[in-house]
């Protein structure tokens, strides 16, 4: 445990007990372990961590090795073809092309020295396209379901991050810039943190909620290209089984429906993890307002009731969807093509995959 044991200790030091309004308050100007990383790569774990502060959960911190066979990674990516070689998501690399530092992200590990004296651990890996860098993309993606299960998994403790421009360009967006991001984060099997009782987002008291939240995926088990309000999420660690028994969420206009569900019921983490469930309001909050959300929350270790109270802010804090205007035939006249509909706004097409890989100490 030579490299794990000082990164975890500066990690419980700092959890504290500390009450935060915002996401912004809880930001902390350092990251344990951010000499391995480079700055935008840095500042995106960072702002993890002001969500995981704001809701009372301990940071997260750089890991060398982890650090180290995430950017090979990266690289191997932008050598061999970046995002138009269609197999970035994957994670994998083929032995022979260039930068090939392992066939899975086990290999990877092991080149890079990783210290596998751990106990039995589970990594996320997720792949981006979008068109963020470091902070605005962990803010664009936190409201959905399974990238919020990981960065508010409770026993979350090690990550790697890195972000590399693209070198070719999305087809149909020849003149704009596209990015590759590559994220592994390391949580503990059985989870740790929390001992059962669940973290709540928002957490009771906070003051910065949106009131939206857009899901562009036409595949979406969700919402499928809806706009519905922003998502409330329940973790529980210390636990492989968090069930919703009953919830409700009340605001200036009386009762607002919801949809709940756990999030592995749709894949999430791969069915290693049943600890967080995700709940939906169908329609979107009203901006400056407040809410109270309670619900009974079933768990191996009991039954527990929770309540958050939150206040929606006035404007919507977190990066909007990036839209275009579909380009729509003319004729030579300038006139719409007979038959065609007129310019209207589409999404852009962002991206991203996830997979999870499990570790046992032998």
């Amino acid at each position: 445990m030579r490299y794990l044991q000082p990164l975890l200790i500066a990690l419980l030091a700092a959890t504290g007990c500390k009450q935060f309004d915002t996401v912004d308050d809880a930001c902390k100007d350092k990251v344990p372990g951010e000499k391995w990383t480079e700055p935008l790569d840095r500042a995106a774990i960072q702002r993890i961590n002001c969500y995981r502060r704001v809701t009372g959960m301990a940071q997260m911190g750089f890991q060398e090795q982890l650090q180290e066979a995430t950017v090979a990674h990266v690289e191997y990516v932008m050598a061999n073809g970046g995002i138009s070689d269609g197999t970035w998501y994957t994670g994998g690399e083929t032995q022979g092309n260039i930068g090939f530092t392992g066939e899975d992200l086990f290999a990877r590990l092991a080149a890079a020295d990783f210290p596998f004296e751990a106990n039995k651990f589970g990594i996320w890996q997720f792949l981006w396209v979008d068109q963020f860098l470091g902070p605005d993309r962990v803010d664009f993606w936190f409201p959905d379901p399974w990238v919020r299960e990981a960065y508010l998994q409770p026993s979350a403790r090690l990550a790697g991050y890195s972000g590399a421009a693209s070198t070719d360009s999305y087809p149909g967006f020849e003149d704009e810039e596209f990015y590759f991001a590559y994220m592994t984060l390391m949580y503990d099997i059985p989870t740790t943190e929390g001992g059962g009782k669940p973290f709540v987002y928002p957490k009771d008291g906070q003051l910065d909620i949106d009131s939206l939240y857009i899901d562009s995926d036409p595949a979406s088990p969700v919402t499928p290209m809806g706009r519905v309000g922003f998502p409330i999420t329940l973790s529980a660690g210390g636990v492989t089984s968090l069930v919703v028994k009953e919830s409700r969420l009340v605001g200036p206009d009386g009762n607002v429906e919801t949809t709940s569900f756990p999030v592995g019921t749709f894949g999430g983490s791969a069915g290693t993890l049943q600890n967080t469930a995700f709940i939906l309001p169908n329609e979107e909050l009203t901006p400056d307002a407040d809410y109270t959300f309670t619900a009974s929350v079933e768990t191996e270790l009991g039954s527990l009731d929770v309540e958050s109270n939150f206040h929606v802010s006035k404007t919507n804090s977190r990066p909007s969807y990036p839209l275009y205007t579909q380009n729509i035939p003319t004729t030579t006249t300038g006139d719409p093509t007979p038959g065609t509909t007129p310019p209207t706004q589409r999404f852009k097409p962002l991206f991203y995959a996830h997979h999870t890989v499990i570790g046992v100490d032998d």
